[in-house]
Order: structure tokens, then C-alpha cells, then sequence
């Protein structure tokens, strides 16, 4: 392992960074910031911590080096796309939202605002409690499928290094 490192130059901004999330860990671990977070819905709350997940990739992709597929990611609209697709994927995995919760326990509340202030809660609260939509299984399918699929398919239209856009036929 300390031949990795020993063969990469680490950079100063990399340091930073280290640092940076050491001091947002302290933070946003204090009980103070739990309790605040805590008093929001889970759309408030999912709109704050998504807020600061932008602004961290954005900071990332601005000092740093993120790419993919050979497409450096440095502008605002090509952020916004990676930044769609990364919540599309804690949709996918996160698994903390009131439907693990009726899954598990056969009713939809029981844990705190906090738990379900994630891409996935969020997804379900706005379809669910938002939209009024009351049918579990039908909730299941537009929070964890329809979502995630429309916030990729805008990512991935962001992240393209051309302005325009073309839809490959699938072979």
C-alpha cells in the first residue's frame, strides 16, 4: 500500500481534501446539526444534503481530476449530469426509505426524519407523500425505477462533451 502512494505524487489540493472531509465529518456529526436535520421533511433535508454533495462534487471536478469515459468532467452542466446519475445510484442502493421500512416491519413510519432525508426517502416521499400517490407497489416502481432512470438519462445527456444530442440504436 505504501508503495502506491510512494509512486503517485499526492498534490497539496489532495491533502485539502483529506482535510476537508475530516472537518465536514466532525461536523455534520455533531448533535446539534443531527437535531436540525432531524426537524426537517425528508425533501427539506434531502434538499440540504444533496446541496452539499453538489457543491463537493463541484469543488472535486473544479481542483481536481474526474472523468469518464475519457470525457473530462469540468463543466457546470457536465457536474449537474454526474451529479444526477450519483443520486440516481443511491436511489438504487440506499435503502432508506419508509418502503424498507413497511418491508420490514409492515409500516411505513417508525424511524427518524433524518434516516429518510436520502436520494431513495426523498424519491418516495415526493411520490408517495407529495403526490399523494397511496399505492405501495406502484410507489415502489416510480421511486426506485422510474426516477433513477429519467435522473440518468438527463445525466448522461449532460455529461455528453457534444452539444448535441443522438440516441444510439441498441445492437
Amino acid at each position: 500500500m505504501l508503495d502506491g502512494i510512494k509512486n503517485k505524487q499526492i498534490e497539496k489540493k489532495d491533502l485539502l481534501l483529506v482535510v476537508a472531509f475530516a472537518i465536514l465529518g466532525y461536523l455534520f456529526s455533531m448533535p446539534q446539526w443531527i437535531q436540525f436535520m432531524n426537524i426537517l421533511n425528508p425533501i427539506l433535508g434531502f434538499l440540504v444534503y444533496e446541496v452539499i454533495t453538489f457543491i463537493a462534487l463541484y469543488v472535486i471536478a473544479r481542483v481536481g481530476h474526474i472523468s469518464i469515459k475519457g470525457i473530462k468532467i469540468n463543466r457546470l452542466r457536465q457536474i449537474i449530469g454526474l451529479f444526477l446519475i450519483t443520486t440516481s445510484w443511491f436511489i438504487l442502493v440506499d435503502w432508506t426509505n419508509p418502503y424498507v421500512q413497511y418491508v420490514t416491519t409492515g409500516k411505513l413510519e417508525g424511524a427518524s426524519n433524518v434516516f429518510y432525508q436520502s436520494e431513495d426517502g426523498a424519491s418516495w416521499f415526493f411520490w408517495y407523500d407529495v403526490l399523494g400517490i397511496k399505492i405501495i407497489e406502484g410507489v415502489r416502481i416510480l421511486a426506485f425505477s422510474l426516477m433513477p432512470a429519467i435522473l440518468t438519462f438527463i445525466g448522461i445527456i449532460l455529461i455528453g462533451s457534444s452539444e448535441k444530442i443522438e440516441i444510439k440504436e441498441f445492437v
